[in-house]
């Protein structure tokens, strides 16, 4: 049976042909702990959990929103989508989302953007936050 895994682990795994020529090969790998939440923060005025909200966004979103995981010491990667093809949504390797309005798309003040976030470290964890009145002005 597995153990659970509390803090990053790190092994070599080592690999030996079976036909007796003597040939190994080693790989280094580490072994995080299973993402079990993720939360969406705003940062633009300290650090507000946001996950599951219906913000009023304007232009207020673009790029002060962070992902967390917990436990804090898990894998560290991410995939983000917007619900709407207007609004491009792309996640950096230290949380930070950032949106941006797609040349010549249009999208009103009343439409509702849901963009979630998913890990990737198989637990298929999500988290999301639905933006109303997205703008790139303002």
């Amino acid at each position: 049976k597995a153990k659970a895994v509390t803090a990053p682990k790190y092994v070599t795994v080592t690999a030996t042909a079976a036909d007796g020529g003597g040939a190994t090969a080693s790989i280094d790998v580490v072994i995080y702990p299973i993402v079990t939440k993720i939360n969406i923060f705003d940062t633009s005025f300290g650090k507000v959990n946001v996950t599951g909200n219906k913000l009023w966004a304007g232009s207020y979103y673009m790029n002060s929103m962070c992902v967390e995981n917990s436990p804090a010491l898990s894998y560290k990667g991410w995939t983000v989508t917007s619900s709407n093809k207007a609004v491009a949504a792309s996640i950096d390797a230290t949380g930070k989302i950032h949106l941006s309005l797609v040349p010549g798309a249009a999208i009103t003040e009343k439409t509702v953007v849901t963009i979630t976030v998913k890990a990737m470290d198989g637990s298929n964890k999500t988290a999301s936050v639905r933006l109303v009145g997205l703008t790139q002005e303002n």
